[in-house]
């Protein structure tokens, strides 16, 4: 089974992230997969054979809740070479710490942690500096939320995209 661990977001953040889909959807030249559900990656466990340990682990991971804002449009790799189109989050040092523990207590490597959401996987573009430009005239209203619980998703890969499975929350 294939497992990430992850927050979830409130509708108000939701909506926000979906009007700058819309917003791309409109963009010529852009061929584009748009996720369904939007949440905030701590950690991408992977393929695994069971779920119990890493359960029982993520059990003793404590945090104290805390807020989180959703702001600016950003690419990865690059700009040059877009292949995601995402939102990213201001600096939130509880949300790095949170993705730390959950790293910890899973024994997993700590990779630089870029808190985003994906809006959209690039498929082919037209003109980079033209995608470039018309992508930074979207304007993210800011959403800030709060934090107060994770979840352990198990990922189903499908032709029409993942599907989420929750397997167990975490509260604060």
């Amino acid at each position: 089974m294939r497992l990430f661990v992850a927050i979830d977001i409130p509708k108000e953040a939701e909506d926000a992230l979906k009007a700058a889909q819309v917003r791309l959807k409109n963009m010529e030249g852009l061929r584009a997969s748009f996720p369904r559900q939007f949440h905030l990656t701590l950690h991408f466990i992977g393929e695994v054979a069971g779920s119990d340990e890493i359960q029982e682990k993520l059990r003793s991971v404590r945090f104290k809740q805390f807020s989180v804002t959703i702001s600016g449009l950003g690419t990865f790799p690059s700009w040059k070479r877009p292949r995601v189109v995402w939102v990213g989050v201001l600096d939130q040092p509880a949300l790095q710490t949170l993705s730390d523990s959950v790293k910890g207590v899973l024994s997993a490597k700590r990779e630089r942690f870029s808190p985003h959401f994906t809006l959209a996987r690039v498929k082919r573009i037209e003109d980079a500096q033209d995608f470039r430009q018309k992508a930074q005239d979207i304007s993210i209203n800011p959403v800030t939320f709060n934090v107060g619980s994770f979840r352990l998703y198990k990922s189903t890969l499908l032709p029409e995209g993942p599907s989420y499975e929750l397997l167990e929350a975490y509260d604060a």
